[in-house]
């Protein structure tokens, strides 16, 4: 079978819960935890914690305090492309939009230098929100939309098996001893 249900609310539910058990990229610790806070609804969210749980920085002391705080998680920066559209959103020319998704994506915002000093003032000045700012200045490492986006597809493949096939699932899917993906 080739062709599944992309909007299945069952499949969604699968995330939701955290229930992802031999979903690849989706069924460590880490990731389950962030999936139990931020409640995902469809596939743009999964891809957005996809970007959390790949990007340094991202989560731990950043993005988790956001949620936490009452933000959404389409308002965060999670993904390279995202923070560019994010910030030419907010007004900034592409040029400059894309020139600090650079420096983010590599997490040289961190550190204070001319560059930073002038990205961040030209930030302000557009009215970017202060907690916006300083998330991006925790930020080591952004992982690419795209990359995020082929490992979602492939997740929401898997779980809507695990839903609609749930023997075959198992069968394919799941160690036949107790080892611990945690590893």
């Amino acid at each position: 079978i080739q062709s599944v249900d992309w909007i299945d609310p069952k499949v969604y539910a699968v995330f939701a819960q955290a229930d992802t058990t031999g979903i690849p990229e989706f069924e460590n610790k880490f990731v389950r935890q962030m999936l139990l806070k931020a409640k995902p609804k469809d596939f743009n969210d999964l891809v957005q914690i996809s970007g959390l749980a790949h990007g340094t920085g991202t989560w731990i002391d950043n993005g988790e305090n956001l949620l936490d705080n009452g933000h959404t998680l389409s308002e965060l920066p999670t993904l390279r492309d995202d923070v560019f559209l994010q910030l030419m959103k907010y007004g900034l020319s592409k040029e400059a939009a894309y020139q600090i998704a650079e420096y983010v994506r590599r997490g040289r915002l961190r550190h204070i230098s001319d560059h930073t000093f002038e990205f961040v003032e030209y930030m302000r000045s557009k009215n970017v929100p202060e907690w916006y700012i300083e998330s991006l200045r925790k930020i080591w490492y952004l992982f690419p939309k795209a990359h995020a986006t082929a490992y979602v597809m492939n997740a929401v493949r898997i779980a809507w098996y695990k839903i609609h096939y749930p023997l075959q699932f198992r069968a394919v899917c799941l160690p036949s001893d107790d080892t611990d993906t945690d590893g």
